[in-house]
């Protein structure tokens, strides 16, 4: 649990850290109405947070819709107009991309966190199960109009299973993350 999980520059976050976090932050979503299968759109910069927030919602029960920052704010609006969330969340410095008139509860993350950072730090109880979906995608929209793409927890482990001997990897190892957000 003390090594380490995330570094970002000169911030590094050991597991039990990252993982007490995102509990708070899976309780919180859950008091909010976040429940097994809902789609949780985050909209946030690369940070030491963003792994966190999306560990959050897979804990719980809720399903990761990332969105680049870098698209363009129609893209957000038919994304979000086609998921129909209940919840989006993001930080100070994106949430004026967010399209305007959103039925969804924007959750900015620098605003909640004094409330957050109270919350319980313990695991919460797992919703869901292995075909439940853990993120959904949206394809490039060459027909014209972008399509989400869900994948499964079983898909997201398999890979996960696969990759580790695939490439030798032990626990000293370390991934350079360099992908789009919202990249497969």
């Amino acid at each position: 649990p003390n090594a380490p999980a995330i570094t970002l520059g000169d911030v590094t976050l050991s597991y039990l850290e990252m993982n007490t976090k995102a509990n708070k932050i899976a309780h919180y979503l859950r008091f909010i109405g976040v429940n097994s299968e809902s789609l949780v759109p985050v909209l946030l910069n690369r940070s030491v947070d963003l792994p966190i927030v999306w560990l959050a919602i897979l804990k719980s029960g809720g399903t990761v819709m990332p969105l680049d920052p870098k698209y363009p704010k129609k893209r957000f609006r038919q994304m979000i107009d086609d998921a129909e969330p209940h919840v989006i969340v993001t930080e100070k410095s994106l949430a004026m991309r967010l399209p305007d008139g959103l039925s969804a509860r924007v959750i900015v993350m620098e605003d909640e966190w004094p409330s957050i950072s109270h919350g319980n730090g313990s695991n919460p109880v797992r919703l869901g199960t292995s075909r439940s979906s853990a993120y959904v995608i949206f394809t490039s929209g060459s027909t014209g109009k972008p399509k989400g793409v869900v994948l499964e927890h079983r898909s997201l482990v398999n890979y996960c299973t696969w990759h580790i001997p695939y490439y030798g990897m032990t626990p000293s190892d370390r991934v350079l993350h360099n992908a789009g957000i919202a990249f497969d």
